[in-house]
């Protein structure tokens, strides 16, 4: 065939050039030139096919609801393997939607032909839909099939195009699995017909670990070893190509990669990498590799390749920049992406590197296409220079890309039927790069030379080639724990505080320092610190580390019931003091301490993964939240200082009694909320945790806090623990720890004012509406992590009997758990770490006995050399009403049951007397709004971990057995006011119906994070009885009547004696507590002061006595009728934001 007048043009324009060296703004004007032309010739090839889709996909990028379809339909619809499920979820999609007026009239009448048959015909209809959605995605994701594999190979072929094979399929989320996906990759390589296959280091390996490179790496190796060996082995080698996804894979990717090919074994065998240009850095890695060519090919060794491409995991990125406060590693504008790829292009076109590194050029701009033409043509690199594109995506401009060039490459992704729903992300993150509004097939459908849109096209390339030789290629992520300083921040807003990105290569080697062998004398013997002196008792325990349990890192002074008085007596006089102190001035104090506590993140990390067990990794985001705390708190005190017509007074000496399994930020938030509402405290760690405590302690003193406000007591539980409990100087008590614990605080001292957080039997529900890779890898982290010693942490998976009976899911769900590293936590490799105790009581049974008709997923194993070890465990078929089902384990053991349907595993989840943290696992959001409004726990998550709540954006704290006190969450904007009295300087005018519609009726997200909602929300309480013990102001007792009836609480009136004109239940004191029992909740407003006998029976069965006075302030009365309830929710996919939430972040 002859060639079209564009084509030659073109081919002269590259022969012109040829042997010369252009100036940028010679090549550009050029460029512009020749894209034009190629352009014209793409659209004068279009077949009719390609013009109804280019034309369909115009329609939909104008629709914006439509590609909201487009992606939903994909995505979510046939997550079920049920004909009648899908059915009913399609029909879903279709009547929120409606019929995207983008489709085809065939097509529109396909759709609405199902809405007739709705699930009628699911058995004929969902099949033939599955087809449908098949056979429109196989020109980008071609089916694995042997057959059709062939038979597409043949077709490129005749083409006289190349293909790159990338196999989708499952995320590798254990090592079985990651063996499969490596005989695979070893299955392409044996077929005759494969010439080039892209591996991502994800798919090999399941355990990656940042924090430890070196590890991951060699791990790695291995299995890159066994690829290239069998790539070398064919009579013509075959080519292997490292992909790149995530910007946490660059520097491990890239040592790899010269790690492997460094061995002499590999020195003639030719292999490939991928950079990308939205990576500012990726240009210094790129002459890095680069330089290490140029030694390797001088050497008599094989050149290299690398790929050069934009970038397509964008939205990813940003997404994780925003959850981790961390600035987005791309480029924050697209034309520093497009200036950095043709500043990379011009490096790796540069003859003397060319010869060592072959450059394929990774685009569908033709813009860019057109420079890399030009660069190449004048370098005379047609050998070393190869162009690259992706299967199904605008194929006429492919076909004029390889008409000039003469080499084409295209990148062909390939899946299985069986695995296409594990494809989904591919082919998200494809729309939602394709339909950027800076990308360019985003106007390619309309792109025609000379329109204004073709200038603004030309005028975007121009820009960033006039300024490809000055964009910075300095790292935007630069996060230092090896040199960073810090300051106070005084003012400003609440952020919260960044975690260690362990991406960084120094941030791994000062990751290291914090695990190395401890010295001998590196730990002093702890002392108790009262009034600034430090005491050592004679009394001593010894700290232990759980990795070493053998050798005690040092020993802890208790504190006798003597040191005891002698601090109360400091603490209460301190009341007068601190207490007396200008909120303002407090709030400096805390400033400096939250500062002292950034400067001291690597010791307390130290101490915390030396004598508490824990990872490095869980070490650090457990600073970051202490740190948090102290922002918030003080931040918090000045707000409600600035209430008018209210004023809030410290309730006085404030015992912090903090439990061993987060050692530092549960103490600093007990501590810093007491101290910013006034309170001086009392400290006692749990007898594990001191080490920490002391560090935290000392934090406090270094800050400014004086000695006489914070006092630092290790002590036993009794009878000295006990002692500081029932002081009547003790005021006020922050407790968390277990339940059991909880109620003996109560019934040691009836009239305590205690606010604790206890226990929790967490279950996450997934259902046959989940994405169930991203379910297993929430399922992990959130059971096993710190082998399960959060209280927070899921000990209970429900599952949808559909999933239930998936073996395939149960499958990975074993391997996902078998895989996890058991050892101790100084080594930074290690995934499951010591826990605190050898197994005890419950949880020694639970490693060790299966209740009746249980069997194990998964059977815990104790390691040999350290009893501290143990390996997960997972139960299935765990009955309704078992040990398994109702009991806190508190370790690495996971019970998982089965249900009939949603409602059915809801039921089973508030059937614990627990009510925390729960999850659930679906894309269905009629499915998610149904759990949200009867599922019963403080902290909900969706589609996400149920752990790691973070402060602001998930207030911590649940009900029933998981709460004793006022129920105000930890965190949150109410915390502070447990600690304060507060009084009526004033009545307000405001009625309560105010309060209610501006800040009770809300759901509030003041984190605004696009990608996760994370909503502070309000729910009546379930039973609330007022109790009238006669004396009680009818004004008092009308405002709370109106309270409960404006946030539609019940509430019950309880009294022994006659009321008049009122409803009410009469009762006596044994009667009313007898009532309380049976009640969802056990909760006594009161009016006037309490009887001791009240007091003393109300602590006997758990309840809450709530006694503040009663105000006119509708904000702080109508709390009493209210319980918070904090929403996380992760309604992105793969980073992809809908068009009907990028605008808001509410649900």
């Amino acid at each position: 065939m002859q060639d079209s007048d564009f084509l030659k043009k073109g081919r002269e324009m590259l022969a012109q050039v040829k042997g010369k060296s252009l100036t940028v703004e010679a090549r550009r004007e050029l460029s512009v030139e020749l894209a034009a032309l190629m352009m014209k010739e793409s659209r004068r090839t279009m077949t009719h096919s390609e013009k109804v889709h280019a034309d369909e996909l115009a329609r939909m990028l104008d629709d914006p609801l439509g590609k909201d379809f487009a992606t939903t339909l994909t995505d979510e619809v046939f997550r079920s393997d049920s004909n009648l499920r899908v059915a009913d979820q399609l029909d879903y999609i279709v009547h929120k939607f409606g019929i995207p007026k983008f489709l085809s009239f065939e097509k529109r009448l396909q759709l609405k032909a199902f809405t007739l048959l709705g699930r009628r015909g699911a058995s004929l209809v969902v099949p033939l839909v599955k087809r449908m959605l098949r056979k429109r995605t196989e020109e980008v994701i071609i089916p694995a099939e042997a057959a059709k594999l062939k038979r597409h190979i043949r077709r490129r072929t005749a083409d006289k195009v190349d293909l790159n094979i990338n196999y989708l399929g499952e995320a590798i989320l254990g090592e079985e699995e990651a063996e499969i996906r490596l005989k695979k990759y070893l299955d392409l390589l044996a077929n005759p017909k494969v010439n080039y296959v892209s591996v991502k280091i994800s798919s090999i390996c399941s355990q990656i670990n940042m924090l430890a490179p070196a590890e991951t790496v060699e791990v790695l190796a291995e299995r890159l070893r066994v690829l290239y060996r069998a790539a070398a082995a064919s009579e013509k080698p075959k080519f292997v190509n490292l992909d790149m996804e995530e910007y946490e894979d660059l520097a491990l990717t890239v040592e790899l990669f010269k790690r492997v090919l460094d061995e002499p074994e590999f020195l003639h065998f030719s292999a490939g990498i991928v950079l990308q240009a939205y990576l500012p850095e990726s240009y210094l890695y790129q002459q890095d590799l680069t330089l290490w060519a140029l030694k390797r090919v001088a050497g008599g060794g094989a050149p290299i390749k690398i790929r050069l491409v934009k970038g397509a995991n964008l939205a990813m990125e940003q997404l994780k920049g925003r959850l981790k406060g961390w600035p987005q590693a791309p480029y924050a504008h697209k034309v520093d992406v497009d200036a950095n790829f043709k500043r990379m292009l011009a490096y790796g076109c540069q003859k003397e590197n060319a010869r060592a590194v072959h450059l394929g050029i990774g685009s569908h701009n033709l813009f860019d296409v057109a420079y890399a033409l030009l660069l190449r043509s004048e370098q005379g690199l047609e050998k070393e220079v190869r162009f690259e594109m992706l299967e199904g995506m605008a194929s006429p401009q492919c076909r004029v890309v390889h008409a000039l060039s003469k080499a084409m490459l295209l990148y062909c992704p390939i899946a299985p039927d069986q695995e296409f729903q594990s494809a989904v992300a591919y082919l998200v993150r494809r729309l939602d790069e394709n339909t950027s509004p800076e990308n360019f097939l985003r106007h390619v459908f309309n792109l025609i030379p000379g329109t204004r849109e073709w200038q603004q096209q030309a005028s975007l390339f121009s820009l960033s080639c006039h300024t490809s030789q000055s964009i910075t290629f300095n790292p935007r992520r630069t996060q230092n724990r090896l040199t960073e300083e810090f300051t106070a921040i005084k003012e400003g807003p609440f952020v919260n505080e960044a975690d260690t990105d362990w991406s960084l290569g120094h941030n791994a080697k000062w990751a290291r320092a914090l695990v190395e062998e401890p010295k001998a004398d590196e730990f002093p013997r702890i002392p108790l610190v009262i009034q600034g002196e430090d005491r050592h008792a004679e009394k001593v325990r010894p700290i232990l580390n759980p990795s070493r349990p053998e050798k005690p890192l040092t020993v802890s002074s208790l504190a006798t019931l003597a040191d005891l008085d002698l601090a109360l007596g400091h603490a209460a006089t301190a009341e007068t003091t601190w207490g007396a102190l200008a909120v303002e001035h407090r709030s400096e104090i805390l400033a400096q301490v939250a500062n002292r506590l950034r400067k001291l993140r690597g010791k307390l990390i130290r101490a915390m993964v030396l004598s508490s067990g824990k990872l490095v990794s869980e070490a650090d985001v457990e600073v970051s939240e202490a740190i948090d705390f102290v922002e918030y708190y003080r931040r918090s005190a000045l707000e409600w200082h600035s209430q008018e017509g209210i004023a809030f007074t410290p309730k006085g000496v404030t015992a912090v009694v903090t439990p061993w399994n987060f050692p530092c930020a549960i103490p600093v938030s007990g501590i810093a909320s007491s101290l910013a509402a006034g309170n001086p405290v009392i400290f006692k760690p749990a007898p594990e945790a001191v080490l920490v405590g002391y560090e935290v302690a000392k934090a406090f003193w270094e800050g400014g806090v004086p000695h006489d406000a914070l006092h630092f007591l290790p002590m036993e539980d009794a009878p000295e623990a006990s002692a500081l409990i029932q002081d009547r100087r003790v005021k006020k008590c922050i407790f968390t720890g277990s339940t059991e614990t909880a109620l003996k605080l109560l019934k040691i001292r009836p009239d305590l004012d205690l606010s604790a957080e206890t226990g929790g039997k967490n279950a996450l529900i997934v259902t046959a509406m989940a994405d169930r890779d991203l379910a297993i890898k929430d399922i992990i982290s959130s059971a096993f992590g710190y082998a399960g010693q959060k209280c927070s942490a899921c000990s209970l998976l429900i599952l949808e009997k559909e999933l239930y009976h998936d073996k395939k899911f149960l499958q990975h769900l074993k391997d996902a758990a078998a895989s996890m590293r058991v050892g101790p936590s100084t080594e930074l490799f290690t995934r499951i770490n010591p826990l605190i105790h050898p197994p005890e009581d419950d949880l020694k049974w639970a490693l060790n006995e299966l209740d009746t008709g249980e069997v194990w997923l998964l059977k815990p194993e104790q390691d040999k050399n350290n009893p501290h070890l143990w390996s997960p465990g997972i139960k299935l078929n765990v009955k309704p009403g078992s040990k398994s089902h109702l009991t806190e384990f508190f370790g690495p053991v996971l019970s998982v049951m089965v249900a009939d349907n949603l409602d059915h595993a809801i039921g089973l989840a508030n059937q614990v007397p627990y009510g925390l943290t729960s999850g659930i696992h679906s894309l269905d959001e009629r499915e998610i709004s149904r759990w949200r409004k009867n599922i019963r726990a403080g902290n909900l998550y969706i589609n996400r971990g149920i752990t790691g709540a973070i402060v602001q954006r998930q207030p911590f704290g649940g009900f029933k057995d998981s709460c004793f006190g006022e129920g105000f969450k930890t965190g949150g904007p109410h915390t502070l006011l447990g600690l304060m009295h507060y009084r009526e300087l004033q009545p307000s005018n405001a009625p309560f119906q105010d309060a209610w519609e501006r800040y009770f009726s809300l759901k509030h997200d003041p984190t605004q994070i696009l990608g996760q909602h994370n909503l502070l929300s309000f729910v009546p309480r379930l039973a609330t009885t007022l109790r009238l013990q006669g004396g009680e102001s009818s004004a008092d007792i009308a405002r709370v009547l109106e309270a409960f009836k404006i946030c539609d609480a019940p509430l019950t009136i309880s009294s022994e004696h006659e009321i008049p004109d009122v409803d009410f239940v009469k009762e006596s004191e044994d009667e009313l507590v007898e009532r309380l029992k049976t009640l969802p909740e056990k909760r006594v407003r009161v009016l006037s002061e309490p009887t001791e006998m009240l007091r003393q029976k109300l602590a006997e069965v758990g309840a809450t006595l709530l006694a503040a006075p009663c105000v006119s302030v509708g904000r702080l009365e109508l709390l009493h009728a209210l319980r918070e309830v904090a929403t996380s929710y992760d309604y992105h996919r793969y980073g992809n934001i809908p068009f009907q939430d990028a605008g808001r972040s509410s649900c």
